[in-house]
């Protein structure tokens, strides 16, 4: 339908141009192209709307990825197609041939044909969403009738705001004062209905857009306002209006001066070290990654997006992606290495790079390029703002939320997690933790209770374990006798502390902390970046046994996996990384300003991010999640959000589904798909942003379904 969907937006855009043209210049050539241009807007919205809803569009043949390729459409809907395309065609001559060659122009007729036209698109769209028990259409083919998406009835509403709005067409009027008319009454209905439609569209209102900018404003004007409020007590010579303004100004301006030196150590120049692979491995992450590889995929990893590229500017890219290394640091030893993976890429996309650079075309590389920030206020720090409401100090109200849950903390004494602000409360209440590196919660299983296995969670990019309070009751709510243990990563929760530990790190301390609490078997729970986390013990590296990864043993203790909004598939994709970190946010996207203020410029996750994140190390591979899945039968949940802005989340459905048999069962909230070989489901919620899973009481339910399902007839299993 996209084909369909770019010559309406030109017919639209014709309309208006000629409108204009119109209401600038009123002569009959003028005229006639204004009500012709009009006419055919609206015949052509009929047109691909009956298209749409009776699938008469060509159907495709999705490959794995991005590729697709045209599948041949049968017979009778392309017979179908063709003739509803020839009647629009003619009905369109007839309307204009008849106005034409009138010797005076009917203007109650080609109002009433435009009425006639429009009112009848509308009303398709009425019926389209209608509720599932008297639906007329069969919404997405290979989905049953009953199929309704959420989304169904915001189409409704708008389409019924429109036809309200033509109603100042029918019921016309003189104007008032000689200016005002029905007419433009109807264009001044129509046209924040537009506003309004787009901004649903995605995901955020206009109310929601304009707050988070204002937060970012005040936010960022909180440190320049302190600096001249001091200057101008400084010029006076005295005290303006409280000396704990000026106590507080003078603590701001410290602070604005101390979080820039912070970001400058950020940013020191440090050379690359060695290649964390081999030879083999390189040559084995490059045949995989490459395997779907696109023009488009390739040149999304430089900015500007959609840049020609050169030999040197893939080089540039292949020496972070493979060798973690610049060109400046390259060896020699690598040319003929680099020089085998350009050819394949080249043969892949079947044309030869020129030789040399494109000037100013960057590649995108996470570990080598500037880390951006942007400062935030003391007052952040102290008083954490949620995104859309102040909730005082979230830290602490988090950790009294979760010590009336049952849950101890525990907390390493060692220096690396000085963090600020400082969190006293637990300070006084943790007990020593067995890992040096996190702090964590441990909630035990009741005494004499026969429980399930304790629920291992990892929190993703945000205000620590406060989105996940709500979930963690209702579990708790549904089985008391549940224990869980969730691990804080403190230079991912909006704090100031020491940077990531390594991969290697980070799972012996999991590890460990796993067997200081006597807990040989986990449901290993993950979200957003703790997925990538769970990345690491999902894909160990070839070596493992050799070396005694501790992936390994971890995830021995592993029984069963839910990754929700996951990032490790498809990384080797320039999604992730470039909406996360380099993307610019758009207007109007209140979502994406969100992400891009109070996240990704996080001083201390753009570090994590920048400097912390090594790809290869975490990324899943669909035939690693299916070993995982095949050994001692674990069972694996993906859940995904169709709107979400950071994971290319239909790319990753179709990765995980289009290699398998497997059966789609919708439900009021969300799809599923169950494999019919392995113990592998993916829930799908159409149009949901990243994180807004969480956010309510059904969709956690599906949830906590994933956490504790009840029993399900499963395929048999493959072995591996």
């Amino acid at each position: 339908m996209k084909s369909y969907y770019i010559i309406w937006a030109f017919t639209g855009l014709n309309t208006w141009i000629w409108s204009s043209v119109f209401h600038t210049r009123d002569l009959p050539f003028t005229e006639k192209l204004d009500y012709f241009s009009a006419a055919l807007t609206i015949l052509y919205s009929l047109y691909y709307s009956v298209i749409r809803l009776s699938h008469l569009y060509p159907s495709q043949q999705r490959a794995r990825l991005t590729l697709a390729t045209k599948a041949p459409s049968s017979p009778e809907r392309s017979l179908k197609l063709k003739a509803w395309s020839l009647l629009c065609v003619v009905v369109y001559v007839c309307h204009v041939s008849y106005l034409t060659l009138l010797p005076r122009f009917d203007y109650a007729y080609n109002i009433t044909f435009n009425l006639v036209i429009g009112l009848s698109h509308n009303a398709l769209w009425l019926l389209y969403s209608l509720p599932s028990s008297i639906s007329v259409f069969r919404r997405f083919p290979g989905h049953p009738r009953s199929y309704r998406p959420a989304f169904v009835t915001k189409a409704g509403i708008f389409v019924g705001l429109t036809t309200a709005a033509t109603a100042l067409e029918l019921l016309d009027f003189p104007p008032l004062k000689g200016i005002i008319d029905a007419h433009s009454l109807w264009h001044l209905a129509t046209a924040p209905i537009a506003v309004l439609c787009f901004l649903e569209m995605i995901g955020k209102s206009l109310p929601e857009y304009i707050f988070i900018r204002l937060c970012i404003a005040g936010l960022r004007l909180v440190a320049p306002v302190s600096v001249i409020y001091l200057l101008a007590c400084a010029a006076t010579g005295r005290v303006i209006v409280s000396p704990i303004l000026v106590a507080a100004a003078a603590c701001e301006a410290i602070f604005y001066a101390f979080f820039f030196f912070r970001c400058w150590r950020f940013n020191k120049t440090t050379s690359p070290g060695p290649p964390r692979l081999t030879r083999a491995q390189r040559q084995d992450l490059f045949e995989r990654s490459t395997l779907h590889f696109t023009a488009e995929n390739l040149s999304g990893w430089f900015i500007p997006p959609k840049s020609e590229i050169k030999r040197d500017n893939l080089r540039e890219w292949i020496l972070w992606a493979m060798f973690a290394s610049t060109p400046e640091h390259a060896s020699p030893e690598w040319d003929e290495e680099i020089d085998q993976y350009i050819l394949a890429t080249e043969k892949k996309l079947g044309c030869k790079l020129e030789p040399g650079r494109v000037p100013g075309v960057q590649s995108l590389r996470l570990s080598f390029d500037p880390i951006y920030t942007l400062h935030r206020p003391l007052i952040w720090y102290i008083v954490r703002i949620s995104l859309l409401h102040i909730v005082g100090i979230v830290d602490a109200f988090t950790s009294l939320c979760l010590l009336s849950l049952g849950f101890k903390h525990y907390a390493p004494r060692r220096p690396y997690v000085r963090a600020f602000p400082p969190r006293p409360l637990l300070y006084l209440l943790s007990k020593p933790a067995a890992a040096p590196y996190f702090p964590y919660w441990y909630r035990p299983p009741r005494p004499s209770v026969e429980s399930k296995n304790p629920i291992l969670f990892l929190h993703g990019i945000g205000i620590g374990l406060y989105p996940y309070v709500p979930l963690l009751q209702e579990i708790l709510r549904a089985d008391s006798s549940q224990s869980m243990v969730l691990v804080e990563f403190l230079p991912v929760s909006f704090r100031m502390t020491g940077p990531m530990p390594t991969r290697w790190t980070t799972l012996e301390a999991l590890n460990n902390i796993l067997e200081d609490l006597d807990i040989s078997k986990v449901t290993l729970a993950a979200h957003s970046y703790g997925t990538f986390i769970a990345g690491h013990i999902v894909s160990p590296p070839p070596d493992a046994e050799a070396t005694d990864d501790p992936a390994l043993s971890l995830g021995d203790k592993v029984s069963a996996l839910v990754l929700v909004d996951p990032i490790p598939f498809l990384l080797h994709l320039p999604t992730v990384a470039y909406n996360f970190l380099y993307r610019p946010p758009g207007p109007y996207r209140g979502n994406e300003w969100q992400l891009w203020y109070f996240a990704s410029r996080d001083a201390d996750v753009a570090r994590v991010l920048g400097r912390c994140f090594f790809w290869e190390e975490g990324c899943i591979w669909r035939e690693d999640l299916r070993r995982f899945g095949a050994t001692n039968g674990r069972r694996v949940s993906v859940i995904l959000g169709g709107g979400d802005q950071i994971v290319p989340s239909e790319a990753v459905r179709e990765y995980l589904t289009s290699d398998d048999e497997g059966d789609w069962r919708p439900t009021k909230e969300c799809e599923r798909w169950q494999s019919r070989r392995e113990r592998l489901e993916v829930i799908w919620f159409p149009g949901l942003d990243h994180a807004t899973v969480f956010e309510t009481k059904e969709r956690r339910k599906m949830l906590m379904q994933a956490l504790n399902p009840p029993h399900t007839s499963y395929g048999a299993v493959e072995s591996f």
